[in-house]
This record gives C-alpha cells, sequence and structure tokens, in this order.
C-alpha cells in the first residue's frame, strides 16, 4: 500500500513534470540562458536517462523532446559541442569528479537514515552525519574533515591561515568567517 508521501508524489509530480520549460515557438523570447544551458548540459553528459530529461524539461516523452530537437539544428550543434568536450580524454578528471558528486548526492538519504537511526553503533552514526555535514559544506573550518562542527565565535573561520614566527615560538592563526553585519549600536540617536 503506497504511504501518503508517494500518494502525494503520484499527484504533483505528474502535474509539474508535464509543465513545458520551454517555448514551442522558434524565437523562444522567455528562456533564459542559464535553462537552456542546463537542458544542453543535461543532453550532452547523458548521466540521466532521456526519458528523466525530458520530464524534467517538460516534454511529455523521449519522442516529444526528439522532435523538440530535430527542430532546431543549432541546438542540437550546441548539444554536439558540449558532449564532444565532456567525453574528451582531457576532461576525464572533472569528468570523475562531477559522477563522484552525482553519487554521493543520490546517498544522501541513505546515509541521513544511518545518521538518525538509534539502533546504530554512535560512532558509525557521528561519521555519517559528519559526512553528510562535509558534503552540505556545513562542516566547520579546520583540516576539511569535519573536526569542527560548530558557531562557535572561537571555532574559526571557513577559511584560516597560520602563521608561524619561527623566532618567537609560536603560531598565530587568522580566520576569516561569513558573519552578518551587525547594526551599529548608537548611544546617543542623532549623535555620530
Amino acid at each position: 500500500m503506497p504511504s501518503e508521501e508517494e500518494d502525494q508524489d503520484g499527484l504533483i509530480d505528474p502535474i509539474i513534470d508535464t509543465t513545458p520549460v520551454f517555448a514551442a515557438t522558434q524565437n523562444e523570447p522567455h528562456l533564459s540562458h542559464a535553462r537552456r544551458q542546463s537542458f544542453i548540459t543535461d543532453l550532452a553528459r547523458k548521466i540521466d536517462t532521456y526519458d528523466m530529461i525530458a520530464s524534467r524539461y517538460g516534454f511529455t516523452d523521449c519522442d516529444d523532446m526528439g522532435d523538440y530537437l530535430r527542430a532546431r539544428p543549432e541546438l542540437r550543434r550546441m548539444v554536439k559541442e558540449e558532449r564532444s568536450a565532456w567525453f574528451a580524454s582531457e576532461n576525464a578528471e572533472v569528468r570523475a569528479k562531477v559522477l563522484a558528486q552525482r553519487a554521493a548526492t543520490e546517498l544522501i538519504p541513505e546515509a541521513a537514515q544511518i545518521g538518525l537511526n538509534e539502533n546504530i553503533n554512535p560512532s558509525v552514526r557521528l561519521e555519517a552525519l559528519n559526512r553528510l555535514a562535509r558534503i552540505a559544506g556545513i562542516d566547520g573550518p579546520g583540516t576539511g574533515r569535519g573536526e569542527h562542527f560548530s558557531n562557535a565565535p572561537d571555532a574559526g573561520g571557513r577559511f584560516s591561515v597560520s602563521i608561524v614566527f619561527q623566532n618567537a615560538g609560536k603560531t598565530e592563526t587568522i580566520s576569516v568567517r561569513d558573519n552578518p553585519p551587525r547594526e551599529n549600536l548608537v548611544a546617543n540617536p542623532g549623535q555620530p
């Protein structure tokens, strides 16, 4: 029996998935450059199935997306250029990183379940949560291994520089942190 979430997905996803992202007109005046580029990238990289890409951009199916592409030779040329760059040998490192990031992203729900499951060893749970924090970029400063999980003022910043003064025998650490701007407190309003 489907869960309430699956019922909701079954109701909402088809509505969203069949909403066209691209105009049917040749000039496509409202199509943003970023949206067009993401479509080109998705087609060129072939990480997702064509059915998934078609659904993502509001085509009824892969055939509908194919008709759209057949009518736009310039768009096909751009996909071909992007694909040749993506699959080039010199791009192997970037391709590996993107695919690894994609795999890590797809494993986030499972890692969260491990981190939140009270029946799993606490050290395993903590490691799962630390890995999630690192993926999300909220693991704090330090060596980038998630040692700091605090926003306390003495925890340092997202960027730290350590300067070793050899003759003084000490190390100074300078940290830079993104903080929201503080309002200026004025003791006597109207006075600088």
